[in-house]
């Protein structure tokens, strides 16, 4: 019978319990992760905007693209 994790959050907490959860569990059980806003900004990565190193676009992430299924296994 397979599981499903659920994660409610998708900030840096979040994505990596994803993350870590999902690298976890066997094959057959799900992890979900669950975010009302739709684009993600690492906050790390502002000290790249603020010394000018990086532009507020490429900080800014959609969800669907940071979390997304790995399918390689």
């Amino acid at each position: 019978m397979s599981r499903i994790a659920l994660v409610l959050g998708a900030g840096l907490g979040g994505t990596v319990a994803a993350q870590t959860l999902r690298s976890l569990l066997p094959q057959g059980d799900r992890v979900v992760l669950v975010e009302r806003e739709e684009r993600h900004i690492f906050p790390p990565s502002l000290l790249w905007l603020m010394v000018g190193e990086r532009s507020a676009d490429a900080l800014d992430l959609r969800h669907r693209l940071v979390a997304a299924p790995d399918h390689s296994e």
